[in-house]
């Protein structure tokens, strides 16, 4: 995840990824993309600066 990645660039650390392969999605979508992805870029900008 985003924040595993930003800990460890925090801490100095490092990190590698790796491809897998998904099979096609079967039922509903759960995520909505624009909120969803808000919400998770503001709580990443607040985590960079100390305030999460």
């Amino acid at each position: 995840s985003q924040e595993i990645k930003l800990e460890a660039i925090l801490r100095g650390g490092r990190f590698g990824e790796s491809h897998i392969p998904y099979g096609a999605r079967i039922g509903e979508v759960k995520l909505q993309k624009w909120r969803d992805g808000w919400l998770n870029l503001t709580h990443l900008v607040a985590k960079r600066f100390g305030a999460a």
